[in-house]
C-alpha cells in the first residue's frame, strides 16, 4: 500500500474513530476499514494473501499482522487525542482503556482470525478467466491480445 493512500485512508478513520465499538469487532472494522482492500483469506488454503499492486501474494511472513498492528496503533492513538474533548468522564475512561488494549497480541490475533469472516474467497476467485495473463505492465487478454491494467478485483 502507498504511503499516499495509507494517509487518506487514516483521515477516514479519523472522523470514525469514536463510532467502533470498544471490542474485538471494533477492532476489526477499523482494520478492515484501513487495509479491508488488500487483504483476502483463501478458505480453501487457510492462508492470508496481500495485493502487490500487480497480484495477490501469499502471506508467508507476518505483513498482515503488521497491518493489524498498523491499524491497532492509529486506532489508539487517534482514540487517546479524542479523548481529550470528551466531556464524559465514564465514557473516556472505558475508550481509554479499550485503547491502551487494542494493541496487545490477545487483540491481535483476535483481529486476523476474526477478520476471516468478511475477508474470505475461496481458489474459485484465482483464475476465473483463464484467457486473462497477469504479466509485469498489466493484464494480457489472450483473446484479443489486449492489455490492461493490474485490478485486484
Amino acid at each position: 500500500m502507498k504511503k499516499l493512500e495509507l494517509e487518506g485512508r487514516l483521515n477516514l478513520i479519523k472522523y470514525r474513530i469514536l463510532d467502533y465499538t470498544t471490542d474485538d469487532s471494533g477492532n476489526i472494522d477499523c482494520f478492515l476499514d484501513v487495509f479491508g482492500d488488500y487483504v483476502i483469506y483463501n478458505e480453501d488454503r487457510g492462508k492470508y494473501y496481500y495485493w502487490t499492486g500487480l497480484l495477490w501474494h501469499e502471506d508467508k511472513g507476518k505483513k498482515i499482522e503488521l497491518w493489524v498492528q498498523t491499524a491497532m496503533r492509529m486506532r489508539r492513538d487517534l482514540t487517546l487525542k479524542k479523548l481529550k474533548k470528551l466531556d464524559d468522564d465514564d465514557l473516556s475512561r472505558r475508550l481509554e482503556a479499550h485503547a491502551k488494549g487494542c494493541c496487545n497480541m490477545r487483540s491481535i490475533k483476535a483481529v486476523l482470525e476474526g477478520a476471516k469472516a468478511q475477508l474470505s474467497h475461496s481458489d474459485k476467485l484465482f483464475d476465473r478467466k483463464p484467457y486473462l495473463l497477469n504479466v509485469l505492465n498489466g493484464i494480457i487478454d489472450l483473446r484479443d491480445g489486449s492489455l490492461r491494467s493490474h485490478n485486484r478485483k
